[in-house]
């Protein structure tokens, strides 16, 4: 089983500065050997490596094993892109997102991580400090802090490559430890609880105990989605999206208060009464003011329903007024700003509610 160890590197001045130039010198060359890999076509590593061996030694002034580290990062970042783009994480070929990938070579940070091997780096565990390869040499003595635990995992399990990383002005090693997998044994005595997501409580013996009225539930909102999803249409799509947004601003509300509502002896009515309705009003607003507005913009279904002139309504009045022959141009501006008032002062009246709404369920 595979653990990353993070530690926290404490270098003073001198030496942060002397770690910052084999950092961007080693990003550097990766930039390069990139753009030789995408220019050549060359992703196998032997292939890479005879391409710019000698060009990264000269150019950048890095040894041997600090050079390897670096194509292997370049063929690394490669197989990362080409399986992404296998999965369809970025989208069909015809996407922007899909042509930028294959169109231009990866490109690397200034202060991306740079992995080192046991020939680049070596800990001294009882002291706690390391010895890096620096442009300048080898730098010994930089100090480390970690917890005691990750020390003995650390002493016991490290194996492979090491990362060093700055985040936010701090240096960090990131180690990979190839920990034992753990004895498997039969529990007993225990419940595994997966809250809300299939099962909310399974015990060790496979009964399931989710309450019938929770998978009925789960198979009419499955049903509900299977209907509109099956439609096609923009109507349906809206509403799939209103439904989405309900249900993720419900998901960040606070389980807390529900959990010391019921503690005080609420009912589920009672809670969501005083507890959870007052703290949808946001939402329930906007999603009111939204369906209001596509409603009032509706065309084609009151164009459809109603055949009596007295129930047309504003927009089918505003089409009215263009004919074959000419448009009046006069009224049509009027109503369409008479069109336009009730949704501006639906806006100014509800923009609070609004705002919030979308800021707590993260509609984008």
């Amino acid at each position: 089983m595979k653990l990353v160890v993070q530690v926290k590197l404490l270098p003073s001045p001198g030496q942060a500065s002397a770690l910052e130039a084999p950092l961007r010198a080693c990003n550097r060359a990766a930039a390069y050997a990139s753009q030789v890999a995408f220019a050549k076509e060359l992703k196998d590593r032997n292939g890479l490596q005879r391409e710019v061996y000698t060009d990264l030694k000269a150019t950048f002034g890095l040894s041997a094993q600090p050079v390897v580290r670096v194509v292997k990062k370049v063929v690394d970042a490669y197989a990362v892109l080409k399986a992404n783009l296998q999965a369809g994480n970025l989208g069909p070929p015809t996407a922007k997102r899909y042509r930028k990938a294959v169109g231009t070579p990866i490109a690397f940070r200034p202060e991306a991580a740079q992995p080192f091997d046991d020939r680049c780096l070596s800990w001294q565990y009882d002291a706690r400090t390391v010895s890096i390869w620096t442009i300048d040499g080898r730098m010994k003595g930089i100090r480390f802090a970690c917890s005691p635990d990750q020390l003995k995992t650390l002493v016991a399990h490290r194996k492979g490559e090491r990362d060093l990383v700055r985040r936010g002005g701090t240096w960090f090693l990131i180690a990979t430890c190839d920990i034992p997998d753990p004895e498997v044994y039969e529990p007993t005595d225990w419940i595994g609880v997966d809250r809300g997501i299939v099962n909310l409580a399974t015990t060790s013996d496979g009964t399931n105990h989710q309450g019938r009225r929770l998978s009925r539930y789960r198979r009419w909102q499955a049903r509900k989605r299977a209907e509109l999803q099956a439609r096609q249409t923009r109507s349906a799509t809206r509403r799939l999206a209103r439904r989405a947004q309900l249900r993720q601003f419900c998901l960040g509300l606070p389980r807390e208060l529900e959990e010391a509502a019921i503690v005080d002896g609420c009912g589920h009515w009672r809670v969501y009464w005083n507890i959870v309705l007052p703290m949808s009003r946001p939402i329930l607003s906007a999603l009111a003011i939204l369906f209001f507005l596509a409603n009032w913009n509706a065309f084609v279904w009151p164009l459809v329903a109603t055949n009596d002139q007295s129930l047309t309504v504003v927009q089918l009045g505003i089409a009215s007024f263009q004919t074959q022959y000419g448009s009046n141009w006069n009224y049509i501006l009027a109503a369409a700003t008479v069109a336009a008032l009730p949704m501006l002062v639906l806006f100014f009246v509800f923009q609070r509610q609004i705002v919030e709404s979308i800021k707590t369920s993260g509609l984008k």
